[in-house]
């Protein structure tokens, strides 16, 4: 870390706005090394829905199950929780801005899902548990940063506010921050399962993902009087 902070000095701000665009470049290579792209496309092949909707460190476990899991850090819980009773999905959070983009895009992509239990190991330096609380508890700002967020550069551009919103509103946040032994998380789990079945059912039109917007072109006519440009 100190050496990127060598390499990319913080802006005026307190900002490190260039570490993070070069995280986000990193992030979509280690996808195409790792075939990301092509798995996602089998899956869709084989009949399995076309969920999680986009790549992260996660795995998938019941995908008809209400609750998912953010274990922050901890890379090694991810495997045994995504294999417990109601766990839809299971997985680590690196950053506070493309991690969570990526997080709330995949639990938006499946509405059944109703509490996020973050459990696990947190960084005292990005303070990733901190962020999603300030999300889910304070929204974000017009220019999308999250309200409250400790993290570096708390802005999650890729999403809009309609998505944060939503996401908002669907998901019921399960505090279990530092634990890390099996039994105590799945107690978390069933204790979260016990309080989405008194919350309403989230309206379709409230739950869709935004579709990202495909081009649109217009065929033009040849003809016209054509001069050379320069």
């Amino acid at each position: 870390m100190r050496a990127i902070s060598k390499l990319f000095p913080r802006d005026p701000s307190g900002e490190n706005a260039m570490a993070v665009r070069l995280f986000r470049r990193l992030d979509a290579a280690r996808d195409l090394i790792t075939a990301g792209p092509l798995q996602r496309r089998w899956h869709r092949r084989a009949g399995h829905p076309p969920w999680p909707l986009v790549a992260g460190e996660y795995r998938v476990g019941d995908v008809t199950a209400s609750v998912a899991v953010c274990t922050l850090s901890s890379r090694d819980l991810i495997a045994p929780v995504c294999v417990l009773p109601d766990v839809a999905v299971a997985g680590r959070l690196i950053t506070v801005n493309l991690g969570i983009e990526r997080m709330v895009t995949n639990l938006l992509g499946n509405p059944g899902i109703r509490a996020l239990v973050i459990c696990g190991k947190d960084s005292p330096v990005f303070h990733r548990a901190q962020a999603i609380r300030a999300l889910v508890e304070n929204g974000v700002t017009a220019e999308r940063r999250i309200i409250g967020a400790q993290g570096h550069w708390p802005v999650l551009g890729n999403l809009s506010t309609s998505q944060i919103a939503r996401f908002r509103d669907q998901v019921m946040l399960v505090d279990a921050i530092g634990a890390s032994e099996i039994p105590t998380i799945a107690r978390h789990v069933a204790a979260a399962v016990e309080r989405v079945a008194s919350l309403p059912s989230m309206p379709m039109s409230e739950t869709a993902v935004d579709a990202p917007a495909r081009p649109t072109f217009k065929r033009i006519a040849a003809g016209g009087h054509r001069e050379p440009i320069g």
